[in-house]
């Protein structure tokens, strides 16, 4: 009996072929000395029996004879050795299975078992033989059966699998046969929604594929195929269906596609010349942008508007390089600013801030927008003259800030980076750039070089001998110019053959340098892919220089750990046991005395992560409270608008609860009026009631309260008597406790009554602030849902007096620390000796750049920017002994060292308002901010007149005792010896976010918006102590 009696019974279309024949075939198989003579008479059948795949695929050992006749011919690729004979053998195997790929029943199994993964390495080979070409064809055939059938498992499964770079490969090399069978897989795969989406995910993906597409139109129009033309156009056809992609193709799409070079291909191909219509249709639809940009171009005069009274006309003009917009004064002509597309934001459409919601009346929203820029920069309100010409600037603006949607790779921030200096420095706008150009541009840079070095570099990149450098060439150039030599060297001590490095070469030094200890072979592999540029090393699993350099400028090769820039602590603690990110006068975006009140500073405050607001109310005109810095001359604000911004901007940027520090001046009347508004615009968002309606023993978890906006204010009486009955641990009075305690409390209550709305007093929960009257009387009260607020000074003689008592009473209550009434310039004090006892809510000016928002933002910039970073376990703990300014209560076997290798800068920025030609001499300092025996600072030398390459090759060493608690601050600055320093750039982040090994800091301005590509190229190195003793 044979081993396919029980194989599905055969349908009558077998009538013509002895189905004997066939089982008898298939039973050859198995055996070496008749496979040969099976294999081809099999695959001369296979198109008239139907079932031929589910009795290849169910009986026994077919498969795996199958496969071992394609891993046979391995050895013969490389070198290839490849004859005729053993190339149809094969192909006779490879036509069995495409049958299998292609039937419905065995499809999926087909596909679970990662069959097409064998027939890879033919798809690698690259010799132009016969055999060979053979080969790739029918390998070819096998995935384009798969993707044929049009189901979505397919292409799921070949979007794992690396068929997209060897299709690309296959189109730009093979012979026109292979070509087409590899675009028409390419074209099936973008015709999925999955797989257009992938391809579009990353500029290098989308990049890759359309410069292929580009190359063969090129060669199509010298060598015109019709059936191969029709799979490009549908490509590209596809790719515009995606509008970033669409975005690109406008650029990029070759010019024989619009103009009439296959007009006589495509003849008789109504199908195609459609496709082509339709392609060129949609990459217009987005010109009517050009139109909007032309009428941009010529300019538009709008009001520009300051405040009710202040209303000027402008003319506004974008640029010709649809870069920057600038505008001048109508009455003088007078150029008064400019600002770079780079520079916004956002644009908001309608009355979007105050002034312009003053200004409701008298013009239509229609007509009004914000344009809102990055850092501190005060927004621009403008009013155009009608509602086409707002919309017109509106959608231009959008349309110039978006191509920015594909995220920014390293490669393309250095793309937009060197067309931005073309543009500056093409003095004559002919799009060329002579020697004389290029020197002043490179002093524009921050780069002093000697003139003979720049003009070999120059001649070098000059391809065409024009004397000008144009296009590529300039990037050829720049390429030279930031040739990083401490890169290759290091690259070169890894690699043996000094070109590449293997996955094990990369391998060793993810283990021995970065000290990446978990699965480090996926990250290599997950490297390569992202960051190799070239088709051939990334299919070959290698990186070449230019990939390790691009991995290294990368966020995987960046000094903060990207594990901890996403949520990764515990967030189901009690309130009190997290630092939590706190502004003070969130409504000031200037100084206290004279500034701007605006709901900007609650807008910006919220969009950094902040996560505990204040607001001053004040009686306002007609019952409207009002908020505003009391007893000064700062503007106001309506509390309702502020309301009402905090219900819509609260949880953007994080989900986690927000606590709003009320500061109450009203009259009972305006309290009410205030509650009234709480509730009508937060509605469910403001949390009214405990979360289980119990009198809490401890504060509820940032988890639990996700979504909540918490009030922070003055409250009658107890929590628990707004609560039905009491909870199960009411405080008792007890015997000790004279009745004159409770005394005191009911007449402090009475005095509440008097000066609190009871609706106001209802809406705080956990946030009663009380006055601070020592440790030992808030313990014995034990009320976790009370918060004192101190001053600075008051804070710092407590840590000096009580440092380890301020920290155990922090462990289960809030405290809330604010700058001095001094501070009328809105100067900010160091947060980090607050921290040091563990006190929550560090409320800081966030209008103020400088250091101490800098270790704000740099202690915050981790767990996913929610707002929340979780306290070291030593600061939880009720009990515990730690004392920030005794280092005989730190536990532990002793300091860590941080070491740390100053190696090189990258295109520093040059000092704001500095002099044309001048260049700065730049050194760097690093910081460390923690406990008072940690706090450090140590600095390299300056190098004089380079802020395009410095190189310091400097190590800096530090000894930190409690590194959970320290902040590591990177500045770099322009060293001048008659005066302080100039801040050049900064980068902070907290000890335990650090990655070791060779790392780049991307530099931040002062305000802390990213200034790309100026970096720090450092190497760290973090020595813990040794651990006890083993017997």
């Amino acid at each position: 009996m044979h081993s396919l009696a029980t194989a599905a019974p055969v349908p009558t279309a077998l009538a013509q072929v002895d189905r004997e024949k066939i089982y008898q075939w298939i039973n050859e198989l198995s055996s070496p000395e008749t496979r040969e003579n099976a294999l081809l008479e099999l695959s001369k059948k296979r198109e008239s029996v139907p079932d031929l795949a589910p009795m290849l695929w169910h009986s026994f050992g077919t498969i795996a004879a199958l496969l071992q006749e394609i891993v046979n011919i391995y050895p013969s690729i490389n070198p290839p050795t490849l004859t005729a004979h053993q190339s149809n053998r094969v192909c006779n195997a490879l036509a069995l299975l495409q049958c299998v790929a292609s039937h419905p029943e065995t499809r999926s199994a087909f596909l679970a078992a990662h069959i097409p993964l064998f027939l890879y390495p033919f798809l690698h080979t690259v010799s132009k033989t016969r055999p060979f070409e053979y080969l790739r064809l029918t390998s070819l055939g096998v995935i384009g059966a798969l993707v044929k059938t049009d189901e979505q498992e397919v292409i799921n499964f070949l979007l794992t699998t690396e068929i997209i770079p060897l299709c690309l490969r296959i189109m730009e090399s093979g012979s026109e046969l292979s070509k087409t069978v590899a675009t028409f897989i390419l074209q099936k795969i973008l015709l999925d929604d999955t797989g257009l989406a992938y391809i579009c995910q990353t500029y290098e993906r989308f990049s890759h594929v359309a410069m292929i597409l580009g190359k063969m139109v090129l060669q199509l129009s010298k060598e015109p195929s019709a059936r191969l033309l029709k799979h490009v156009v549908r490509c590209y056809l596809r790719l515009s269906d995606n509008p970033r992609a669409r975005e690109a193709l406008r650029q990029c799409l070759p010019d024989q596609l619009k103009d009439t070079t296959f007009a006589q291909v495509l003849k008789d191909d109504t199908t195609t010349k459609r496709w082509l219509a339709q392609l060129v249709k949609n990459l217009q639809e987005g010109i009517q942008l050009t139109d909007t940009l032309e009428q941009m171009q010529q300019g538009t005069l709008m009001r520009k508007v300051k405040s009710k009274s202040w209303k000027k006309q402008r003319y506004f003009k974008l640029q010709d390089d649809c870069m920057t917009i600038w505008y001048q004064s109508k009455r003088t002509g007078k150029i008064e600013s400019a600002f770079s597309i780079s520079d916004v934001e956002t644009v908001r459409e309608g009355h979007q801030s105050e002034v312009l919601q003053s200004l409701a009346e008298e013009f239509p929203p229609e007509r009004c927008f914000t344009i809102v820029f990055y850092g501190r920069r005060g927004n621009l309100d403008l009013i155009a003259g009608s509602a086409e010409e707002a919309q017109c600037w509106v959608q231009g603006l959008r349309q110039l800030i978006e191509p920015r949607s594909f995220p920014l790779t390293s490669s393309l921030v250095s793309r937009t980076w060197i067309r931005d200096w073309f543009q500056k420095a093409d003095k004559n706008k002919d799009g060329r750039m002579n020697f004389k150009e290029v020197q002043r541009l490179l002093k524009m840079m921050n780069v002093d070089m000697n003139e003979d070095h720049a003009l070999r570099l120059f001649q070098a990149a000059d391809k065409s001998e024009s004397g000008t450098l144009e296009g590529e060439e300039f990037v050829l150039f720049y390429k030279a110019l930031t040739q990083r030599e401490e890169v290759l060297s290091l690259f070169q001590d890894f690699s043996e053959d000094g070109k590449k490095l293997t996955l094990l070469e990369l391998v060793d030094f993810l283990q021995q340098e970065q000290l990446e200890d978990e699965g480090t072979e996926e990250l290599a592999m997950e490297l390569i892919d992202k960051y190799e540029p070239s088709e051939t090393a990334r299919a070959r699993h290698a990186l070449s220089a230019d990939g390790f350099l691009m991995y290294l400028c990368s966020p995987e090769g960046s000094v903060f750990n990207p594990h901890h820039q996403v949520l990764w602590q515990d967030m189901s603690q009690p309130l009190c046991h997290y630092f939590i990110s706190s502004s003070h006068n969130t409504y000031l975006i200037e100084d206290q005395i004279r500034g701007q009140s605006s709901i900007e500073g609650y807008i910006r405050a919220l969009k950094r992560g902040c996560r505990c607001l204040e607001v001053d109310c004040w009686d306002g005109p007609n019952g409207e409270p009002m908020v505003y810095h009391g007893h000064t001359f700062t503007s106001k604000i309506p509390f309702r608008e502020v309301v009402s911004t905090l219900g819509k901007y609260a949880f953007k940027t994080s989900d986690y609860p927000v606590i709003l520090s009320l500061e109450n001046h009203c009259s009972i009347e305006q309290q009410e009026v205030l509650a009234q508004q709480l509730k009508d615009i937060l509605g469910e968002q403001l949390l009214t009631t405990t979360t289980d309606g119990r009198v809490p023993t401890q504060l509820p978890s940032p988890e639990e309260l996700k979504h909540k906006i918490l009030l922070k204010g003055k409250k009658i009486g107890r929590l628990e008597d707004m609560l039905d009955g009491p909870g199960d641990e009411v405080p008792d009075v007890s015997d000790d406790d004279n009745g004159a305690e409770v005394e005191e409390e009911r007449r402090r209550a009475k005095k509440d009554k008097e000066s609190l709305a009871q609706a106001l007093s209802d809406c705080v929960v956990y946030c009663k602030s009380v006055s601070f009257r020592g440790f030992q009387e808030a313990r014995s009260h034990s009320r976790p849902s009370e918060i004192s607020s101190l001053a600075e000074a008051k804070a710092r003689k407590l840590i000096r007096d009580a440092g380890n008592e301020f920290v155990r009473h922090n462990a289960w209550q809030l405290t809330r620390i604010y700058p001095s009434g001094m501070r009328t310039d809105s100067s900010n004090y160091s947060p980090q000796e607050m921290w040091n006892v563990g006190c929550q809510i560090v409320a800081l000016n966030f209008q103020t750049a400088g250091t101490e928002m800098d270790l704000c933002d740099g202690l915050f910039s981790q767990n996913g920017r929610c707002g929340y970073v979780l306290k070291p376990p030593f600061m939880r703990d009720k009990e515990t002994v730690f004392n920030p300014s005794d280092p005989s209560s730190w536990e532990g076997p002793g300091p860590t060292t941080l070491t740390i290798q100053v190696i090189s800068g990258q295109q520093l920025p040059k000092v704001a308002n500095s002099k044309d030609g001048a260049i700065i001499d730049p050194l760097v300092r690093v910081e460390i901010h923690g406990v008072p025996a940690d706090q450090a600072r140590q600095e390299t030398k300056y190098i004089e007149n380079n802020g395009f390459n410095p190189r310091w090759d400097e190590t800096l060493q530090f000894q930190l005792h409690v590194p959970e608690l320290a902040l590591v601050r990177f500045v770099v600055e322009d060293y001048d010896k008659t005066s302080r320093n100039d801040f050049v750039g900064q980068f902070t982040l907290a000890f335990a976010n650090i990655k070791p090994g060779y790392r780049h800091i991307h530099l931040l301005s002062k305000d802390g918006t990213s200034i790309p590509p100026s970096s720090l190229f450092v190497h760290i190195r973090i020595t813990e102590p040794p651990g006890p003793e083993q017997d």
